[in-house]
Order: structure tokens, then C-alpha cells, then sequence
């Protein structure tokens, strides 16, 4: 049997969850392996960040070894190479920022709407098995089970007078509570939810390098709704005269490592209530 945290080979990977999946609800299935591949994509756009860095740095060593005359095996051609570096710092600066930028919206462009897909099909799922709900504002009104929007986690229902918001950070923790099942999942979800769609929207929406006003207000929202964890912003400034807006690299593990959390309770979830369907479906065919 093939252990899925000590291959590395992605086809094995995938082989050794077909396997484990059979019988498993199709669209719930797909979502192990979307997540196999996010993986790949983070990572090797990652590497790709470190290797711009490392040249950045190697070469700016070099200059400095170059003009105190450390390091004479440097050639003259290299050596103007260096010179016109270091008079267009700023140029090569901004490579690396948009490079950092372009590494980010690969993360966030395939963490967040794994986790939006995670969370509809699994809402979807639950709907067509789970038989019985709790009392929730949500469900008040006519054919309150066959209103699709109110199984539809893009929409957040403030109260039972008022209209349905789209809200889809708010929306998820709320249809999980109408459901019944919120407790099962991490007590500070709300939060990693709000800093991951919102950074979704704005670099959608802005680019790489967003109008500085929209900058100055994201870090605002940043700090006063806390997006941090263990004293590390998930969330980097970078310089004042700049429009990138970094993910900080501990972020983007305790993203994915969120999402990991988030596929497993929801597979398990799905397949209690795939056993109990079965149970049910075999008692009533006694």
C-alpha cells in the first residue's frame, strides 16, 4: 500500500486515493486529488520565487566582492553586468516584487477556490442524504429545504427578516451552523475564511499591484480583524510606494494545512452519512 505523506511521486499519490476513495460520493472524491495538485502548483511556484532571490543576492554579493577587490576571478563582461545591476537596483527590486506577486495570486488563485469547491459540494452532498436540521433563521420562510439559495454558502441570511447578503466567508460558518455540524470544525475558521476571500477578491480585482489607497485600507482591515497567528502577520506592508501586498510564507502553509483539515471533516462527515444511509436504506429493504 502506498503512504500518501511519504510518496512524492504525484501518480502514485493519485492511484493510492483512487483506491482509498471507491465507493465515495464522485464530486467529494475529486476534491482529494484537486488537493494533491494544489501542492504541486504552490510548490513549484515557490521554488520558482527562491531561485529569482538567490540570483538577486548571489549577484548582489559578487558586486560588492567585485569593487573590494575579494574576488578577482570575476570576468570583465560579468563584471559590467554587476555594475549595470547595481545602478538599476530598483529594476531588478521590482522584478523580484512582481515575481513575489505573481507566486502569491498562484497561491491564493488555487487555495481559495478549493476550499469555496470543498464546501458546495459538500453542502450539496448533505443536502440530498441529511434528513433532519437544526432550528436556524435560516431555514424560516416557504419551502424553507427546497430554497437552493439557502443551501448556497455564497449568501449569508442576516436574520429572518432581512435579505440575504452575498457573503461567502460569512455564509459557510453560518449554513455549518444551520446544518448542525459548526462545532466540528476549527474554532478560529471565521477568521482564516474573511483574510483568504478577501485577499482572493482584491488581488482579482487589482493585480498584482493594487492602487495604493486599496493597499492602505486592506492593511487597515488586516490589523484591526487581527490576521495573524502566533504573533506573525499573515499579511506583509512592503514599501510605502508599492501596491504588492504579500502573503507571508507561514500564511500560505496554514492555508494549505487548513484546507487538509477542512477535506478530511468534511470526507468524514460525507461518509457518515453515506453508512447511515446504507444502514437505513438496508433496514428498510428487511
Amino acid at each position: 500500500m502506498v503512504s500518501l505523506m511519504a510518496s512524492t511521486d504525484l501518480e502514485e499519490i493519485r492511484e493510492a486515493l483512487r483506491n482509498a476513495i471507491s465507493g465515495r460520493h464522485p464530486r467529494i472524491s475529486d476534491i482529494d486529488l484537486l488537493y494533491y495538485q494544489m501542492q504541486e502548483t504552490i510548490k513549484f511556484s515557490q521554488t520558482r520565487k527562491n531561485e529569482v532571490l538567490q540570483k538577486y543576492n548571489k549577484s548582489k554579493i559578487d558586486y560588492e566582492n567585485y569593487l573590494s577587490d575579494k574576488d578577482s576571478a570575476i570576468n570583465e563582461d560579468y563584471a559590467l553586468e554587476l555594475s549595470a545591476m547595481e545602478k538599476d537596483k530598483w529594476e531588478h527590486l521590482t522584478h523580484f516584487g512582481l515575481m513575489e506577486a505573481h507566486h502569491n495570486m498562484n497561491c491564493i488563485a488555487n487555495i481559495a477556490p478549493l476550499i469555496e469547491c470543498i464546501f458546495i459540494h459538500t453542502f450539496g452532498y448533505i443536502r440530498e442524504n441529511k434528513d433532519t436540521l437544526s432550528k436556524h433563521h435560516r431555514w424560516d420562510g416557504k419551502d424553507r429545504c427546497d430554497d437552493k439559495d439557502r443551501w448556497d454558502c455564497h449568501y449569508y441570511y442576516p436574520d429572518n427578516k432581512k435579505p440575504k447578503i452575498k457573503n461567502i466567508s460569512k455564509g459557510i460558518p453560518q449554513l455549518l451552523e444551520a446544518i448542525g455540524i459548526r462545532k466540528e470544525f476549527p474554532e478560529d475558521m471565521d477568521k482564516t475564511l474573511t483574510a483568504l476571500f478577501a485577499y482572493r477578491n482584491s488581488m482579482f480585482h487589482n493585480g498584482y499591484e493594487w492602487p495604493i489607497k486599496e493597499k492602505e485600507d486592506f492593511i487597515k482591515k488586516a490589523n484591526k480583524e487581527k490576521w495573524e497567528s502566533n504573533n506573525e502577520e499573515w499579511f506583509e506592508c512592503g514599501s510605502a510606494d508599492s501596491g504588492i501586498i504579500p502573503m507571508s510564507d507561514s500564511f500560505i502553509e496554514e492555508s494549505m494545512d487548513f484546507a487538509r483539515t477542512i477535506i478530511d471533516i468534511t470526507i468524514a462527515i460525507c461518509d457518515k452519512l453515506h453508512a447511515e444511509k446504507g444502514c437505513m436504506e438496508k433496514h428498510e429493504g428487511k
